[in-house]
């Protein structure tokens, strides 16, 4: 048998042990904490570098295509622009055709009353 002396001492043995493990599961948590954490910041640094990357090739992508855009809506500009000259171009040549052919009849109206004239005083 075990007298109480032994028996206290046992116990307080026993105590130790427990705030031993006690503490050491404190500072085991803590440890898992900081390295989840420091797991957690390096994760989010790199999600905002991809996210970052994805958002500057978005950019670049954007930017690509408004140029594409920009060059199609100058070629369309263009076309439109030539179409525009075309029309005034036959406008401008139709109206000299129109003031040729008017010269031109009213020079054979002349001439048919010139010879209509010399058929007369002919007679």
């Amino acid at each position: 048998m075990y007298d109480s002396s032994e028996f206290k001492e046992w116990q307080l043995k026993m105590k130790e042990k427990e705030n031993e493990e006690i503490l050491s599961n404190q500072v085991k948590k803590k440890i898992e904490i900081e390295l989840a954490n420091d797991l957690f910041k390096e994760a989010r640094d790199e999600k905002l570098k991809q996210n970052q990357m994805n958002v500057e090739k978005f950019k670049e992508f954007m930017g690509e295509k408004r140029q594409w855009r920009q060059e199609q809506e100058l070629e369309e500009l263009g076309s439109k622009m030539e179409v525009v000259r075309e029309v005034r171009e036959t406008r401008h040549n139709g109206q000299n055709e129109k003031n040729r052919l008017v010269r031109e009849n009213h020079k054979l109206k002349q001439q048919m009353k010139n010879e209509i004239r010399e058929n007369i005083i002919l007679k």
